[in-house]
C-alpha cells in the first residue's frame, strides 16, 4: 500500500494537535509584563478600534450653606469631564519556512517524529515573536535603544556602539545578531541609512554592552540616535508601525495618549520621578507618595533591570528586617521578586532583563490591558484551520506567527516611571 501524500491539511492536522495547547507553556520565563497584563477578548471590541470612557475631571457643581440658611440658590453645575480615550492594534508577522522533505518525513513518521522535526521551529518562533512583544510592551515607539551618552566608533561601514550603564537592557540584545534595524535621529527627522540600504547587527558583547552594527554605506551613527527594529517607525508617512509601550505612555514629554491631550487634566498625566542615585524603598515609597495624591490605591508592580534589583537587595536587605504581617513595612524577599506594604497596599518588585538599568516603571497590572484582534497566533485570519502555505515556485512550507495587538491604560496617572537610576 503506497504512503499517504503529505499534504497541508495533514501538516495542519498534525501541528494543531500537537501544538495548540502547549505553546503558552513556552512562554519565557523572562517574559513578565506580558504574564501580567491580561489580553482582552475579540468580543469586548466591538469595530475596529477599542473605545474606553475614561473619567478626567470631577463634579464641581458643589454649594455651601451655614446653619439656618434657608432655601438658598444653588451654585451654577460645572459638570465633571469624561472623554472616550481610542486606539487601534498594530500588527506584527514572522514567517519560517521548510523544505518539502523534512515536512514530509516528520508528517509520514507520526506525531513523535512531526514533534522531533518542528519543535526547535515552532519552538524559536513563539519564543522569538514574545520577545520582540515584551520589548514593544516597554518601549513601543520609544526604539529599542538609546545611543545617548554612548561612545560611538564609526569605521568604514561598521558602527561600534558602547552603551551607557543607563541605557542598557540585557535582554533587548541577546541572540539579536543579523538582527534588521533602523537608526534615526533623536527627533526621527533622519534615517542613517538610506533605503534599500539596510543596517543589521554584527555581533554583540554582552560583557561590554557593546553592539557592531552594519549599516550597508558610509556609518555615521550618532550621540543620542534611536535604534528601531526595521519598519517599526516609517520615515516616508512619518508614522509608528508599533504601538505605544509603557515609556512612551508614561513619558511626561509625551502630549498625548489615546487621543487625550496629558496636560489637560492631571487625572491623565502619569507621575515621573527622577531618582537621581541609587534605587532604594525609601526612593519608591516617594514615587508612590506621588502617585497616590492621583487616587492610587491598587497593589503596584515596580518592573526593574536585574541590575538594579540586585543593588537593591544588596542594601536593603542586611539592613532591615522583613516580616510577612499585614501592616508591616515590607515582607517577601524571594528569588524572583521583592514584596513589600506600602501606603498604596503591596508592591511587587520584579527583575526584567528588558527593562534599562536607568529606567524603572511602576504600574498596576489590573489598570492594564493588552488589546487587539488577536493574541499571538499561528492560525491566520484567512486560513481557517491551515497553518501551513505552499511557498511559490520553491519546494516549501511557510508557517507564519501573528498578533495584532497594543498596551492600554485607563488611569495613566496611577502609574510612575522612574528615572536616573544609578548602578
Amino acid at each position: 500500500m503506497a504512503d499517504a501524500p503529505n499534504t497541508v491539511t495533514t501538516l495542519s492536522g498534525n501541528f494543531k494537535e500537537i501544538y495548540a495547547d502547549t505553546l503558552e507553556n513556552l512562554l519565557p520565563r523572562g517574559i513578565k509584563l506580558t504574564r501580567d497584563v491580561k489580553f482582552v477578548s475579540r468580543d469586548q471590541m466591538p469595530g475596529n478600534s477599542y473605545h474606553q470612557p475614561v473619567l478626567l475631571q470631577h463634579e464641581h457643581g458643589v454649594t455651601y450653606k451655614a446653619a439656618a440658611g434657608g432655601a438658598f440658590s444653588l451654585v451654577d453645575a460645572v459638570a465633571g469631564a469624561t472623554k472616550d480615550a481610542t486606539l487601534v492594534g498594530t500588527q506584527m508577522l514572522l514567517k519560517s519556512q521548510i523544505d518539502y522533505e523534512t515536512a514530509a518525513r516528520a508528517s509520514s513518521g507520526g506525531k513523535r517524529a512531526f514533534r522531533r522535526a518542528l519543535d526547535v521551529v515552532v519552538e524559536n518562533m513563539y519564543q522569538s515573536c514574545r520577545k520582540r512583544m515584551e520589548i514593544d510592551y516597554f518601549w513601543g515607539q520609544k526604539g529599542i535603544a538609546d545611543c545617548s551618552g554612548a561612545t560611538i566608533v564609526n569605521s568604514g561601514n561598521n558602527s561600534t556602539v558602547t552603551f551607557t550603564k543607563a541605557q542598557w537592557a540585557p535582554g533587548i540584545w541577546a541572540g539579536m545578531e543579523t538582527a534588521v534595524i533602523d537608526v534615526f535621529t533623536s527627533a526621527l527627522a533622519d534615517r542613517h541609512h538610506a533605503a534599500p540600504s539596510i543596517a543589521s547587527v554584527t555581533s554583540v558583547d554582552m560583557d561590554a554592552r557593546q553592539v557592531v552594527i552594519a549599516c550597508g554605506e558610509t556609518a555615521a551613527i550618532a550621540d543620542g540616535d534611536l535604534i528601531f527594529f526595521d519598519e517599526q517607525y516609517d520615515l516616508t508617512g512619518t508614522a509608528h508601525n508599533v504601538f505605544a509601550g509603557l515609556y512612551e505612555i508614561l513619558d511626561s514629554a509625551t502630549t498625548s495618549l489615546y487621543g487625550i491631550t496629558k496636560a489637560s487634566y492631571s487625572l491623565w498625566q502619569p507621575t515621573n520621578f527622577a531618582v537621581n542615585g541609587a534605587l532604594t524603598f525609601s526612593k519608591v515609597n516617594e514615587a508612590i507618595a506621588l502617585a497616590t495624591g492621583k487616587g492610587l490605591d491598587e497593589d503596584l508592580c515596580l518592573y526593574i533591570s536585574p541590575e538594579v534589583w540586585g543593588d537593591l537587595i544588596d542594601t536593603e536587605v542586611n539592613r532591615v528586617h522583613y516580616d510577612k504581617q499585614p501592616g508591616s513595612s515590607r515582607a517577601d524577599v524571594g528569588a524572583s521578586g521583592i514584596q513589600f506594604y506600602s501606603q498604596n497596599g503591596t508592591i511587587t518588585i520584579k527583575p526584567s532583563i528588558y527593562c534599562r538599568n536607568g529606567f524603572g516603571f511602576m504600574l498596576s497590572p489590573r489598570l492594564y490591558k493588552r488589546i487587539g484582534a488577536t493574541d499571538l497566533t499561528f492560525k491566520l485570519p484567512d486560513r481557517g484551520d491551515e497553518f501551513f502555505r505552499h511557498l511559490d515556485d520553491v519546494a516549501g512550507y511557510e508557517l507564519r506567527a501573528y498578533v495584532n495587538h497594543a498596551l492600554f491604560t485607563k488611569a495613566p496617572g496611577k502609574s510612575v516611571l522612574l528615572t536616573n537610576i544609578a548602578t
